[in-house]
């Protein structure tokens, strides 16, 4: 088949992707011939399960008829135990063995750098999927083009052994990449057949990215309850006698002088099997913008300040009848002034916020104000608004301080607009130092609103990972790891896998969501794909 008709590219796509069934698609294969779309394609989509009479057919008839002769590897089958139900000098992640391999000469005998990205999200109304992808750390591709799905675990058939075989299996492959040649035997020890030997493009795994939770649940990262809350320091948020106090932003803290060390970071978490892949370490694990700073820190930021912006126009209260009653016609005005601003500034509207309502903030004044039920990219692009509006009311020297901080706000995000290719290590100092400076405003204005019995300004563990984050940016730019893509990566393989649960077993999820992900990656590697449907998918 060297040109297969559109609309057959189209429904096998649809199919890949979970948006239409086996059956539908055989439906909507009928309709088209019918309509005098008899393409050779068309004419066989439309006899699977003969001709729809046996529609319980139509799903075998498909696989065996679309899913042979595939350009995309397949799945790497690895029994695990599952659950079932019935340093360089400057970047001490460089180490001296990497070093001495490169030779700088050639670019093309560089080793690609990857990116790791592990995730977890809710698929059915019961159960949540966990994911592991990756990509490689400097592709400029859409996500739907350049992320390759690895794993895909519903947590109904995850038992304590299942991921650590998973990961160690991970580990010798990269080990593979690294050293630029196929494998001869496989994780086991086995002899392999056919492609042992034969020589890869090296490749490195440079970063490891996902959310604070899916660190703590896969590495041993602290979680946000614990009393130490940091893994990078002995900050701490013990409730008496705490020595390193997390939510202390000044230079002077006394957690900036227990910087742990990368051997002792190595010595902490280094039994992972990742960290046993050559030039990986716990180093390679990146604190990521998306969540630590759009969804965590500006989210809070924001969410303060509209609550203190509603103040000036006289909307607010700590009674929670008047709280609504008042705090919602306020808010009304608040998004008319919003609009406004965003027309002003010029903001294109899929980067906007829409529409607020107070519990978008805060469900009542007793409520420490955070943007709820909005995307990252809309947060990062309410900056520049959240400062305009600011500088109208800062007559007071809270106001000023609001201003101060939406201005390194937007320094941050200003720094982190640069091309990766120009980044420098100078940019790094800049961007900790903007990171500083922001949270001492907030830090200055969580103090004042305590003092004045307001809830504003709340500290958690995503404020102090922000100092830890811009650190990492002395050597990388922080972009260049963001879970953007990969979250958006993860709405795809949510969707093919809801697709996949109907009558199947947790334990057998996997299978299926690997086996339609292979169909869309063949649709890609030969060049049928419409990457149209995937865009919509990630949006």
């Amino acid at each position: 088949m060297s040109e297969p008709c559109p609309l057959w590219v189209l429904l096998v796509q649809k199919f890949a992707l979970g948006t239409i069934s086996a059956i539908e698609l055989q439906h909507l294969a009928d309709a088209a011939v019918k309509s005098g779309a008899s393409t050779p394609e068309m004419l066989q989509l439309q006899g699977l399960g003969a001709m729809g009479q046996q529609s319980g057919n139509v799903h075998r008839d498909l696989l065996r008829k679309c899913f042979t002769h595939l350009q995309a590897p397949a799945p790497y089958k690895l029994t695990c135990q599952m659950a079932m139900k019935v340093d360089c000098e400057k970047n001490p992640q460089m180490t001296q063995q990497l070093w001495r391999s490169l030779d700088f000469d050639r670019p093309e005998s560089l080793p690609i750098p990857w990116c790791l990205h592990g995730d977890g999200a809710p698929f059915t109304e019961t159960d949540s999927i966990e994911v592991i992808s990756f990509r490689c750390l400097l592709t400029s591709m859409p996500v739907g083009d350049s992320q390759l799905l690895l794993a895909a675990i519903p947590k109904a058939a995850v038992s304590k052994e299942t991921f650590n075989t998973i990961m160690e299996c991970m580990a010798w492959s990269f080990t593979s990449l690294y050293e630029g040649k196929a494998p001869k035997k496989n994780h086991s020890g086995v002899p392999m057949d056919g492609v042992k030997g034969r020589p890869l493009r090296r490749g490195v795994l440079w970063a490891i990215t996902g959310d604070l939770e899916w660190f703590a649940s896969q590495f041993g990262f602290p979680y946000s309850s614990s009393n130490m809350i940091c893994a990078y320091c002995l900050a701490d948020q013990k409730k008496t006698g705490s020595e390193r106090p997390f939510t202390d932003c000044r230079p002077t803290a006394a957690w900036r002088s227990s910087i742990l060390s990368p051997k002792f970071l190595q010595k902490e978490y280094g039994a992972h099997p990742l960290f046993k892949v050559p030039a990986c370490s716990a180093l390679a694990i990146k604190l990521d913008i998306l969540h630590v700073l759009d969804l965590g820190v500006a989210a809070y930021l924001h969410g303060s300040v509209l609550i203190d912006i509603m103040d000036k126009l006289g909307g607010t209260s700590r009674s929670l009848a008047t709280f609504f009653a008042l705090g919602e016609a306020k808010m009304q005005l608040l998004n008319k002034k919003i609009a406004e601003m965003y027309g002003k500034l010029g903001i294109e509207a899929a980067k906007r916020i829409k529409y607020l309502t107070l519990n978008d903030v805060a469900s009542s004044a007793e409520e420490y104000p955070v943007l709820k039920h909005i995307k990252g990219n809309k947060i990062r692009h309410f900056a520049p608004v959240a400062l305009e509006l600011s500088k109208l009311h800062a007559d007071d020297r809270a106001g000023q301080h609001r201003v101060a901080m939406l201005e390194e706000l937007q320094r941050i995000y200003t720094l982190l607009g640069k091309n990766w290719k120009e980044w420098s290590p100078e940019c790094g100092i800049a961007l900790e130092r903007a990171g500083q400076v922001l949270l001492a405003h907030y830090s200055w204005l969580a103090n004042d609103a305590f003092e004045k019995g307001l809830h504003r300004y709340s500290l958690v563990q995503k404020h102090h990972k922000l100092n830890h984050l811009l650190a990492q940016a002395h050597h990388i730019h922080p972009a260049s790891a963001w879970c953007y893509g990969s979250e958006s990566f993860m709405g795809i393989i949510k969707q093919i896998s809801s697709s996949c649960t109907w009558g199947t077993p947790a334990h057998k999820v996997t299978g299926k969501v690997l086996m339609k992900f292979r169909l869309v990656f063949h649709l890609l590697l030969k060049g049928y794909r419409n990457l149209d449907i995937i865009d919509s998918a990630e949006e």
